[in-house]
Protein backbone atom coordinates (compact mmCIF):
# COMPACT_ATOMS: atom_id res chain seq x y z
CA UNK A 1 0.00 0.00 0.00
CA UNK A 2 1.37 3.39 -0.97
CA UNK A 3 -0.58 5.50 1.50
CA UNK A 4 -2.66 8.62 0.98
CA UNK A 5 0.18 11.16 1.19
CA UNK A 6 2.33 9.17 -1.22
CA UNK A 7 -0.48 8.83 -3.74
CA UNK A 8 -1.31 12.55 -3.89
CA UNK A 9 2.41 13.29 -4.18
CA UNK A 10 2.75 10.88 -7.11
CA UNK A 11 -0.34 12.26 -8.85
CA UNK A 12 1.07 15.80 -8.60
CA UNK A 13 4.47 14.70 -9.87
CA UNK A 14 3.06 12.71 -12.80
CA UNK A 15 0.88 15.68 -13.76
CA UNK A 16 3.91 17.99 -13.82
CA UNK A 17 5.96 15.38 -15.66
CA UNK A 18 3.24 14.92 -18.29
CA UNK A 19 3.16 18.61 -19.17
CA UNK A 20 6.74 19.85 -18.76
CA UNK A 21 8.79 16.83 -17.65
CA UNK A 22 10.47 16.41 -21.03
CA UNK A 23 11.99 19.90 -20.64
CA UNK A 24 13.38 19.08 -17.21
CA UNK A 25 16.96 17.89 -17.51
CA UNK A 26 16.87 16.18 -14.11
CA UNK A 27 13.66 14.31 -13.39
CA UNK A 28 15.09 13.20 -10.07
CA UNK A 29 15.21 16.86 -9.01
CA UNK A 30 11.60 17.38 -10.16
CA UNK A 31 10.52 14.28 -8.25
CA UNK A 32 12.44 15.48 -5.20
CA UNK A 33 10.56 18.80 -5.18
CA UNK A 34 7.20 17.10 -4.69
CA UNK A 35 8.63 14.45 -2.36
CA UNK A 36 9.87 17.23 -0.04
CA UNK A 37 6.56 19.09 -0.23
CA UNK A 38 4.67 15.96 0.87
CA UNK A 39 7.22 15.05 3.58
CA UNK A 40 8.31 11.72 2.16
CA UNK A 41 11.35 10.16 3.94
CA UNK A 42 14.58 10.15 1.93
CA UNK A 43 14.71 6.37 1.50
CA UNK A 44 11.09 6.28 0.34
CA UNK A 45 11.83 8.98 -2.25
CA UNK A 46 14.59 6.90 -3.80
CA UNK A 47 12.49 3.75 -3.91
CA UNK A 48 9.47 5.48 -5.46
CA UNK A 49 11.59 7.34 -7.97
CA UNK A 50 13.02 4.03 -9.08
CA UNK A 51 9.50 2.66 -9.59
CA UNK A 52 8.44 5.80 -11.52
CA UNK A 53 11.38 5.35 -13.89
CA UNK A 54 10.46 1.76 -14.81
CA UNK A 55 9.81 1.13 -18.50
CA UNK A 56 6.09 0.48 -17.93
CA UNK A 57 5.66 3.92 -16.36
CA UNK A 58 7.87 5.81 -18.79
CA UNK A 59 6.14 4.20 -21.77
CA UNK A 60 2.75 5.46 -20.58
CA UNK A 61 2.53 8.85 -22.33
CA UNK A 62 -1.16 9.48 -23.03
CA UNK A 63 -4.63 8.80 -21.76
CA UNK A 64 -5.28 6.67 -24.84
CA UNK A 65 -2.39 4.35 -23.97
CA UNK A 66 -3.66 4.11 -20.40
CA UNK A 67 -7.17 3.16 -21.59
CA UNK A 68 -5.66 0.50 -23.86
CA UNK A 69 -3.77 -0.86 -20.86
CA UNK A 70 -6.98 -1.03 -18.81
CA UNK A 71 -8.84 -2.81 -21.61
CA UNK A 72 -6.00 -5.30 -21.89
CA UNK A 73 -6.24 -6.04 -18.18
CA UNK A 74 -9.99 -6.58 -18.49
CA UNK A 75 -9.43 -8.87 -21.45
CA UNK A 76 -7.10 -11.09 -19.43
CA UNK A 77 -9.59 -11.20 -16.55
CA UNK A 78 -12.44 -12.17 -18.92
CA UNK A 79 -10.36 -15.01 -20.33
CA UNK A 80 -9.49 -16.19 -16.85
CA UNK A 81 -5.83 -15.66 -17.45
CA UNK A 82 -3.58 -14.35 -14.73
CA UNK A 83 -0.71 -12.02 -15.39
CA UNK A 84 1.82 -11.57 -12.66
CA UNK A 85 2.20 -7.84 -11.92
CA UNK A 86 3.77 -5.84 -9.11
CA UNK A 87 0.85 -4.30 -7.15
CA UNK A 88 2.74 -1.05 -6.56
CA UNK A 89 3.59 -0.71 -10.24
CA UNK A 90 -0.06 -1.30 -11.15
CA UNK A 91 -1.10 1.38 -8.68
CA UNK A 92 1.48 3.82 -10.08
CA UNK A 93 0.16 3.16 -13.58
CA UNK A 94 -3.36 4.01 -12.43
CA UNK A 95 -2.16 7.20 -10.70
CA UNK A 96 -0.23 8.29 -13.79
CA UNK A 97 -3.20 7.46 -16.01
CA UNK A 98 -5.40 9.69 -13.86
CA UNK A 99 -2.84 12.51 -14.17
CA UNK A 100 -2.67 12.12 -17.96
CA UNK A 101 -6.47 12.23 -18.17
CA UNK A 102 -6.54 15.46 -16.17
CA UNK A 103 -3.90 17.07 -18.38
CA UNK A 104 -5.80 16.15 -21.55
CA UNK A 105 -9.10 17.30 -20.04
CA UNK A 106 -7.58 20.77 -19.71
CA UNK A 107 -6.28 20.52 -23.28
CA UNK A 108 -2.62 20.55 -22.34
CA UNK A 109 -0.77 18.88 -25.25
CA UNK A 110 1.45 16.14 -23.88
CA UNK A 111 3.65 16.02 -26.99
CA UNK A 112 4.42 19.74 -27.25
CA UNK A 113 8.01 20.03 -28.47
CA UNK A 114 8.54 23.74 -27.70
CA UNK A 115 9.25 24.55 -24.05
CA UNK A 116 7.90 28.11 -24.16
CA UNK A 117 4.57 26.91 -25.57
CA UNK A 118 4.29 24.11 -23.02
CA UNK A 119 4.97 26.58 -20.19
CA UNK A 120 2.45 29.05 -21.59
CA UNK A 121 -0.19 26.33 -21.70
CA UNK A 122 0.56 25.36 -18.11
CA UNK A 123 0.48 28.96 -16.89
CA UNK A 124 -2.79 29.56 -18.75
CA UNK A 125 -4.39 26.57 -17.03
CA UNK A 126 -3.32 27.96 -13.65
CA UNK A 127 -4.53 31.46 -14.47
CA UNK A 128 -7.85 29.94 -15.53
CA UNK A 129 -8.26 28.69 -11.97
CA UNK A 130 -7.46 24.98 -12.40
CA UNK A 131 -6.44 24.12 -8.85
CA UNK A 132 -4.03 21.20 -9.55
CA UNK A 133 -2.09 23.39 -11.97
CA UNK A 134 -2.02 26.26 -9.50
CA UNK A 135 -0.05 23.92 -7.23
CA UNK A 136 2.33 22.76 -9.96
CA UNK A 137 2.97 26.25 -11.34
CA UNK A 138 3.49 27.57 -7.81
CA UNK A 139 6.08 24.92 -6.96
CA UNK A 140 7.92 25.26 -10.30
CA UNK A 141 8.10 29.04 -9.98
CA UNK A 142 9.37 28.80 -6.41
CA UNK A 143 12.05 26.32 -7.47
CA UNK A 144 12.91 27.84 -10.83
CA UNK A 145 12.41 24.55 -12.67
CA UNK A 146 11.44 24.87 -16.36
CA UNK A 147 9.36 28.02 -15.84
CA UNK A 148 12.11 30.28 -14.47
CA UNK A 149 12.37 31.35 -10.83
CA UNK A 150 9.78 33.78 -9.43
CA UNK A 151 9.01 32.92 -5.77
CA UNK A 152 6.58 35.82 -5.28
CA UNK A 153 4.47 34.77 -8.22
CA UNK A 154 4.79 31.14 -7.19
CA UNK A 155 3.40 31.90 -3.74
CA UNK A 156 0.46 33.74 -5.27
CA UNK A 157 -0.52 30.54 -7.07
CA UNK A 158 0.02 28.36 -4.01
CA UNK A 159 -2.04 30.66 -1.79
CA UNK A 160 -4.95 30.50 -4.21
CA UNK A 161 -4.83 26.71 -4.23
CA UNK A 162 -4.51 26.59 -0.44
CA UNK A 163 -7.45 28.88 0.21
CA UNK A 164 -9.50 26.67 -2.13
CA UNK A 165 -8.98 23.74 0.28
CA UNK A 166 -6.53 21.97 -2.02
CA UNK A 167 -4.63 19.55 0.21
CA UNK A 168 -1.78 19.64 -2.29
CA UNK A 169 -1.80 23.44 -2.18
CA UNK A 170 -1.80 23.45 1.62
CA UNK A 171 1.17 21.09 1.73
CA UNK A 172 3.04 23.31 -0.76
CA UNK A 173 2.13 26.46 1.16
CA UNK A 174 3.65 25.01 4.32
CA UNK A 175 6.81 24.17 2.40
CA UNK A 176 7.33 27.51 0.65
CA UNK A 177 5.64 30.10 2.84
CA UNK A 178 7.15 29.78 6.34
CA UNK A 179 5.96 33.23 7.42
CA UNK A 180 2.35 32.33 6.70
CA UNK A 181 2.23 28.78 7.98
CA UNK A 182 -0.66 29.50 10.33
CA UNK A 183 -2.92 30.04 7.33
CA UNK A 184 -2.18 26.53 6.03
CA UNK A 185 -1.76 24.37 9.12
CA UNK A 186 -5.26 24.45 10.61
CA UNK A 187 -7.12 23.88 7.31
CA UNK A 188 -4.78 21.06 6.29
CA UNK A 189 -4.97 19.32 9.66
CA UNK A 190 -8.75 19.74 9.77
CA UNK A 191 -9.32 18.46 6.23
CA UNK A 192 -7.08 15.43 6.73
CA UNK A 193 -8.90 14.46 9.90
CA UNK A 194 -12.31 14.95 8.28
CA UNK A 195 -11.21 12.60 5.50
CA UNK A 196 -9.96 10.02 8.00
CA UNK A 197 -6.25 10.49 7.29
CA UNK A 198 -5.22 10.94 10.93
CA UNK A 199 -1.76 9.48 10.40
CA UNK A 200 -0.96 12.06 7.72
CA UNK A 201 -2.33 14.80 9.98
CA UNK A 202 -0.03 13.64 12.79
CA UNK A 203 2.95 13.67 10.41
CA UNK A 204 2.15 17.26 9.38
CA UNK A 205 1.85 18.42 12.97
CA UNK A 206 5.07 16.60 13.92
CA UNK A 207 6.95 18.63 11.28
CA UNK A 208 5.15 21.99 11.44
CA UNK A 209 3.60 22.09 14.90
CA UNK A 210 0.10 21.82 16.29
CA UNK A 211 -2.66 23.60 14.38
CA UNK A 212 -4.73 26.39 15.89
CA UNK A 213 -8.21 25.25 14.99
CA UNK A 214 -9.64 28.66 15.76
CA UNK A 215 -8.68 29.45 12.13
CA UNK A 216 -11.13 26.93 10.65
CA UNK A 217 -14.09 29.11 9.70
CA UNK A 218 -13.12 29.91 6.12
CA UNK A 219 -12.29 26.42 4.94
CA UNK A 220 -15.36 24.90 6.63
CA UNK A 221 -17.65 27.35 4.84
CA UNK A 222 -15.96 26.48 1.56
CA UNK A 223 -16.56 22.78 2.22
CA UNK A 224 -20.27 23.56 2.61
CA UNK A 225 -20.21 25.41 -0.71
CA UNK A 226 -18.55 22.39 -2.37
CA UNK A 227 -21.13 20.03 -0.86
CA UNK A 228 -24.04 22.13 -2.15
CA UNK A 229 -22.56 22.45 -5.63
CA UNK A 230 -22.25 26.23 -5.40
CA UNK A 231 -18.62 26.12 -6.53
CA UNK A 232 -16.39 23.42 -7.99
CA UNK A 233 -13.54 21.96 -6.00
CA UNK A 234 -11.19 21.90 -8.99
CA UNK A 235 -11.82 25.46 -10.22
CA UNK A 236 -10.71 28.41 -8.11
CA UNK A 237 -13.16 31.33 -7.86
CA UNK A 238 -11.51 34.57 -6.81
CA UNK A 239 -14.86 36.23 -6.06
CA UNK A 240 -15.96 33.48 -3.67
CA UNK A 241 -12.53 33.27 -2.03
CA UNK A 242 -12.51 37.03 -1.39
CA UNK A 243 -15.79 36.82 0.48
CA UNK A 244 -15.12 33.54 2.29
CA UNK A 245 -11.79 34.72 3.69
CA UNK A 246 -12.77 38.33 4.30
CA UNK A 247 -12.34 39.51 7.88
CA UNK A 248 -14.56 42.52 7.16
CA UNK A 249 -17.91 40.67 6.92
CA UNK A 250 -19.75 39.07 9.83
CA UNK A 251 -19.39 35.26 9.72
CA UNK A 252 -23.10 34.45 9.82
CA UNK A 253 -23.88 37.02 7.13
CA UNK A 254 -21.05 35.66 5.02
CA UNK A 255 -22.40 32.12 5.20
CA UNK A 256 -25.90 33.28 4.30
CA UNK A 257 -24.59 35.05 1.19
CA UNK A 258 -22.25 32.26 0.06
CA UNK A 259 -24.84 29.50 0.43
CA UNK A 260 -27.70 31.53 -1.04
CA UNK A 261 -28.87 30.57 -4.56
CA UNK A 262 -29.44 34.30 -5.16
CA UNK A 263 -26.54 35.29 -7.43
CA UNK A 264 -27.53 38.95 -7.31
CA UNK A 265 -27.04 38.92 -3.55
CA UNK A 266 -23.59 37.38 -3.99
CA UNK A 267 -22.67 39.95 -6.66
CA UNK A 268 -23.60 42.81 -4.32
CA UNK A 269 -21.56 41.35 -1.47
CA UNK A 270 -18.58 40.80 -3.77
CA UNK A 271 -18.55 44.49 -4.64
CA UNK A 272 -17.93 45.48 -1.01
CA UNK A 273 -14.43 46.38 0.26
CA UNK A 274 -13.79 42.90 1.63
CA UNK A 275 -10.08 43.15 2.43
CA UNK A 276 -10.16 45.96 4.97
CA UNK A 277 -7.74 45.17 7.77
CA UNK A 278 -5.77 46.94 10.49
CA UNK A 279 -2.66 47.60 8.44
CA UNK A 280 -1.19 51.01 9.24
CA UNK A 281 0.38 53.43 6.79
CA UNK A 282 3.61 55.35 7.41
CA UNK A 283 2.87 58.51 9.40
CA UNK A 284 5.07 61.58 8.94
CA UNK A 285 4.14 64.32 11.47
CA UNK A 286 6.40 66.96 9.87
CA UNK A 287 3.72 68.44 7.54
CA UNK A 288 1.46 68.97 10.56
CA UNK A 289 4.26 70.43 12.68
CA UNK A 290 5.00 72.90 9.86
CA UNK A 291 1.46 74.30 9.63
CA UNK A 292 1.90 77.03 12.29
CA UNK A 293 5.60 77.61 12.97
CA UNK A 294 4.83 80.26 15.58
CA UNK A 295 2.56 77.97 17.61
CA UNK A 296 4.60 74.79 17.93
CA UNK A 297 2.70 73.50 20.97
CA UNK A 298 -0.58 73.39 19.06
CA UNK A 299 0.81 71.55 16.05
CA UNK A 300 2.65 69.10 18.30
CA UNK A 301 -0.62 68.41 20.11
CA UNK A 302 -2.45 67.78 16.83
CA UNK A 303 0.29 65.48 15.53
CA UNK A 304 0.45 63.51 18.79
CA UNK A 305 -3.30 62.95 18.89
CA UNK A 306 -3.52 61.86 15.26
CA UNK A 307 -0.64 59.45 15.83
CA UNK A 308 -2.92 57.49 18.17
CA UNK A 309 -4.63 56.16 15.03
CA UNK A 310 -3.53 52.62 15.97
CA UNK A 311 -6.26 52.71 18.66
CA UNK A 312 -9.05 53.49 16.18
CA UNK A 313 -10.63 50.04 16.45
CA UNK A 314 -11.17 49.95 20.21
CA UNK A 315 -14.40 50.98 21.91
CA UNK A 316 -14.17 54.46 23.33
CA UNK A 317 -11.70 55.73 20.73
CA UNK A 318 -12.46 59.38 19.93
CA UNK A 319 -11.36 60.62 16.50
CA UNK A 320 -9.42 63.87 16.43
CA UNK A 321 -11.49 66.92 15.48
CA UNK A 322 -9.86 70.27 14.69
CA UNK A 323 -12.18 73.16 15.46
CA UNK A 324 -11.79 76.56 13.79
CA UNK A 325 -14.04 79.21 12.29
CA UNK A 326 -11.27 79.95 9.79
CA UNK A 327 -11.83 77.91 6.65
CA UNK A 328 -8.30 78.79 5.56
CA UNK A 329 -6.71 77.33 8.70
CA UNK A 330 -8.97 74.28 8.55
CA UNK A 331 -7.85 73.61 5.00
CA UNK A 332 -4.22 74.13 5.99
CA UNK A 333 -4.48 71.37 8.57
CA UNK A 334 -6.46 69.10 6.22
CA UNK A 335 -3.73 69.42 3.59
CA UNK A 336 -1.10 68.67 6.23
CA UNK A 337 -2.94 65.53 7.39
CA UNK A 338 -3.10 64.37 3.78
CA UNK A 339 0.67 64.77 3.42
CA UNK A 340 1.27 63.12 6.80
CA UNK A 341 -0.14 59.84 5.39
CA UNK A 342 1.66 59.75 2.02
CA UNK A 343 0.66 56.17 1.10
CA UNK A 344 -2.89 56.17 2.46
CA UNK A 345 -6.14 56.48 0.54
CA UNK A 346 -7.59 59.85 1.59
CA UNK A 347 -11.32 60.43 1.16
CA UNK A 348 -12.76 63.92 1.68
CA UNK A 349 -16.35 64.06 2.96
CA UNK A 350 -18.24 67.35 3.27
CA UNK A 351 -21.02 66.28 5.62
CA UNK A 352 -23.18 69.27 4.62
CA UNK A 353 -23.14 68.00 1.02
CA UNK A 354 -24.30 64.49 1.89
CA UNK A 355 -27.68 63.49 0.45
CA UNK A 356 -30.19 60.72 1.05
CA UNK A 357 -28.48 58.76 -1.72
CA UNK A 358 -25.21 58.86 0.21
CA UNK A 359 -26.90 57.19 3.19
CA UNK A 360 -28.27 54.20 1.28
CA UNK A 361 -27.64 51.00 3.29
CA UNK A 362 -25.89 49.45 0.30
CA UNK A 363 -22.49 49.36 -1.40
CA UNK A 364 -23.26 52.92 -2.54
CA UNK A 365 -23.21 54.24 1.02
CA UNK A 366 -20.68 57.07 1.19
CA UNK A 367 -18.77 55.43 4.04
CA UNK A 368 -18.48 52.13 2.13
CA UNK A 369 -17.77 53.29 -1.40
CA UNK A 370 -14.90 55.50 -0.28
CA UNK A 371 -12.83 52.55 1.01
CA UNK A 372 -9.88 51.17 -0.89
CA UNK A 373 -8.97 47.52 -0.34
CA UNK A 374 -5.51 46.62 0.90
CA UNK A 375 -4.79 50.24 1.82
CA UNK A 376 -4.94 52.38 4.92
CA UNK A 377 -8.03 54.59 4.59
CA UNK A 378 -8.33 58.08 6.08
CA UNK A 379 -11.62 59.99 5.90
CA UNK A 380 -11.36 63.77 6.26
CA UNK A 381 -14.83 64.72 7.50
CA UNK A 382 -15.89 68.38 7.49
CA UNK A 383 -18.73 69.55 9.75
CA UNK A 384 -19.66 73.10 8.80
CA UNK A 385 -22.60 74.98 7.35
CA UNK A 386 -26.10 73.54 7.31
CA UNK A 387 -26.27 69.81 7.94
CA UNK A 388 -29.52 67.87 7.91
CA UNK A 389 -30.28 66.06 11.15
CA UNK A 390 -30.49 62.60 9.57
CA UNK A 391 -27.18 63.17 7.80
CA UNK A 392 -25.56 64.34 11.04
CA UNK A 393 -26.85 61.27 12.90
CA UNK A 394 -25.33 58.98 10.24
CA UNK A 395 -21.98 60.80 10.38
CA UNK A 396 -22.07 60.81 14.18
CA UNK A 397 -22.62 57.04 14.27
CA UNK A 398 -19.69 56.50 11.92
CA UNK A 399 -17.41 58.24 14.41
CA UNK A 400 -18.14 55.52 16.99
CA UNK A 401 -15.80 52.52 16.77
CA UNK A 402 -18.53 50.06 17.75
CA UNK A 403 -20.82 51.34 14.99
CA UNK A 404 -18.06 51.21 12.38
CA UNK A 405 -17.21 47.66 13.44
CA UNK A 406 -20.74 46.48 12.63
CA UNK A 407 -21.78 48.81 9.85
CA UNK A 408 -25.11 47.33 8.80
CA UNK A 409 -26.25 47.19 5.18
CA UNK A 410 -29.55 46.02 3.72
CA UNK A 411 -28.40 45.35 0.15
CA UNK A 412 -26.72 42.98 0.68
CA UNK A 413 -27.96 42.11 4.17
CA UNK A 414 -24.58 41.99 5.87
CA UNK A 415 -22.60 43.80 8.54
CA UNK A 416 -19.23 45.03 7.35
CA UNK A 417 -16.34 46.05 9.60
CA UNK A 418 -15.25 49.60 8.76
CA UNK A 419 -13.32 50.13 12.00
CA UNK A 420 -9.96 50.08 10.14
CA UNK A 421 -10.97 53.42 8.58
CA UNK A 422 -9.48 56.44 10.38
CA UNK A 423 -11.83 59.45 10.63
CA UNK A 424 -10.18 62.85 11.09
CA UNK A 425 -12.75 65.61 11.62
CA UNK A 426 -12.81 69.36 11.04
CA UNK A 427 -15.54 71.65 12.33
CA UNK A 428 -16.45 75.23 13.17
CA UNK A 429 -17.45 76.52 16.60
CA UNK A 430 -21.14 75.79 16.01
CA UNK A 431 -20.62 72.10 15.25
CA UNK A 432 -17.95 71.72 17.91
CA UNK A 433 -20.67 71.73 20.56
CA UNK A 434 -22.47 68.87 18.83
CA UNK A 435 -19.28 66.82 18.44
CA UNK A 436 -18.05 67.12 22.02
CA UNK A 437 -17.93 63.69 23.62
CA UNK A 438 -17.68 62.00 20.25
CA UNK A 439 -14.38 63.55 19.21
CA UNK A 440 -11.11 64.59 20.74
CA UNK A 441 -11.47 68.34 20.10
CA UNK A 442 -8.43 70.49 19.35
CA UNK A 443 -9.23 74.19 19.05
CA UNK A 444 -7.14 75.85 16.37
CA UNK A 445 -5.89 79.23 17.58
CA UNK A 446 -6.62 82.39 15.64
CA UNK A 447 -3.74 83.95 13.75
CA UNK A 448 -1.71 86.45 15.71
CA UNK A 449 -0.91 89.86 14.22
CA UNK A 450 2.68 88.68 13.81
CA UNK A 451 1.52 85.70 11.74
CA UNK A 452 -0.69 87.91 9.63
CA UNK A 453 2.44 89.83 8.73
CA UNK A 454 3.90 86.91 6.76
CA UNK A 455 0.63 85.24 5.72
CA UNK A 456 -0.22 87.44 2.67
CA UNK A 457 3.15 86.82 1.02
CA UNK A 458 2.87 83.08 1.66
CA UNK A 459 -0.64 82.82 0.23
CA UNK A 460 0.35 84.97 -2.75
CA UNK A 461 3.19 82.58 -3.60
CA UNK A 462 0.80 79.66 -3.41
CA UNK A 463 -1.63 81.35 -5.81
CA UNK A 464 1.17 82.14 -8.23
CA UNK A 465 2.20 78.48 -8.24
CA UNK A 466 -1.35 77.12 -8.55
CA UNK A 467 -2.32 79.40 -11.44
CA UNK A 468 1.16 79.53 -13.03
CA UNK A 469 0.97 83.32 -12.79
CA UNK A 470 4.60 84.47 -12.58
CA UNK A 471 3.69 87.73 -14.32
CA UNK A 472 1.47 88.79 -11.41
CA UNK A 473 3.33 90.57 -8.61
CA UNK A 474 2.33 92.30 -5.40
CA UNK A 475 3.24 95.90 -4.54
CA UNK A 476 5.21 96.44 -1.35
CA UNK A 477 2.34 98.12 0.45
CA UNK A 478 -0.26 95.43 -0.32
CA UNK A 479 0.83 92.90 2.37
CA UNK A 480 0.43 95.52 5.07
CA UNK A 481 -3.09 96.30 3.87
CA UNK A 482 -3.96 92.62 3.59
CA UNK A 483 -2.81 91.88 7.14
CA UNK A 484 -5.84 93.81 8.36
CA UNK A 485 -8.16 91.13 7.02
CA UNK A 486 -8.90 87.61 8.28
CA UNK A 487 -7.01 84.64 6.83
CA UNK A 488 -10.10 83.55 4.88
CA UNK A 489 -10.52 87.03 3.40
CA UNK A 490 -6.84 87.25 2.45
CA UNK A 491 -7.09 83.90 0.69
CA UNK A 492 -10.19 84.89 -1.29
CA UNK A 493 -8.90 88.34 -2.23
CA UNK A 494 -5.63 86.96 -3.58
CA UNK A 495 -7.34 84.04 -5.29
CA UNK A 496 -9.67 86.38 -7.19
CA UNK A 497 -6.93 88.82 -8.15
CA UNK A 498 -4.32 86.30 -9.29
CA UNK A 499 -6.81 84.19 -11.21
CA UNK A 500 -8.24 87.15 -13.08
CA UNK A 501 -4.83 88.47 -14.16
CA UNK A 502 -2.90 85.20 -14.51
CA UNK A 503 -2.29 85.72 -18.25
CA UNK A 504 -1.18 89.36 -18.08
CA UNK A 505 1.47 91.45 -16.34
CA UNK A 506 -0.20 92.84 -13.23
CA UNK A 507 0.85 94.46 -9.97
CA UNK A 508 -1.54 94.08 -7.05
CA UNK A 509 -1.86 97.38 -5.12
CA UNK A 510 -3.68 98.35 -1.94
CA UNK A 511 -6.51 99.77 -4.06
CA UNK A 512 -6.89 96.38 -5.79
CA UNK A 513 -7.03 94.70 -2.40
CA UNK A 514 -9.97 96.90 -1.37
CA UNK A 515 -11.69 96.34 -4.72
CA UNK A 516 -11.56 92.57 -4.46
CA UNK A 517 -12.63 92.70 -0.84
CA UNK A 518 -15.78 94.56 -1.86
CA UNK A 519 -16.34 92.01 -4.60
CA UNK A 520 -16.18 89.03 -2.30
CA UNK A 521 -18.49 90.77 0.18
CA UNK A 522 -21.02 91.22 -2.61
CA UNK A 523 -20.72 87.50 -3.32
CA UNK A 524 -21.50 86.69 0.32
CA UNK A 525 -17.97 85.51 0.99
CA UNK A 526 -18.13 82.81 -1.67
CA UNK A 527 -16.32 83.75 -4.81
CA UNK A 528 -17.31 82.45 -8.23
CA UNK A 529 -16.07 83.70 -11.55
CA UNK A 530 -13.18 84.01 -13.94
CA UNK A 531 -13.48 80.55 -15.43
CA UNK A 532 -15.75 78.55 -13.15
CA UNK A 533 -16.97 77.98 -9.63
CA UNK A 534 -14.16 77.66 -7.11
CA UNK A 535 -13.90 78.07 -3.37
CA UNK A 536 -10.31 79.26 -3.41
CA UNK A 537 -8.51 76.53 -1.43
CA UNK A 538 -5.65 74.39 -2.65
CA UNK A 539 -3.43 71.76 -1.17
Amino acid sequence: MLGYRTEIMLHTYFLAEAVVGRFCGDKRALFGVFARIFLLPEEERERLFGLAMRDELQGLKSEQLYMQLRRLRQFFVMRGETKEEDPETVRLLDIKGSALSLAERYKLPLTESVQTVACENLLAAAEGGCVPFLVIVGALLCEGIVTGKDPARGLQNLRKAAEWNSIEGLFAGLAYDPDGRSRYLAPLSGLLKRLGHDETARRVEAVYGTADHGCERGYLLLEKAFAQGIVRRDVYSKAHARLIYSSAVDEKDKEAVILSPNQELFAEASALPLKLAFTDAPFDPSPILAVRPYLGRETEDVAARIENFDLRGIDGYCPVCLSSDSVYMTERYAAAVRRAFPTARIERIEVSDMSEYDLEPSQNNIFVRGCAEDRFNVYLMFFRGEIRERVFDAAKNFLKSAKRRRFRLIRPAVSIDLSPVLPVCFCDAEWEKRLEGLCDIVRVSSLSQEEKGWLPAEIFREKQAVYRADSVIMADVAPAVLSGYTADEIDKILDAAVREHRRTAFELTDDDVKKYYRLICEKHNTYYGFGGGYNGYHE
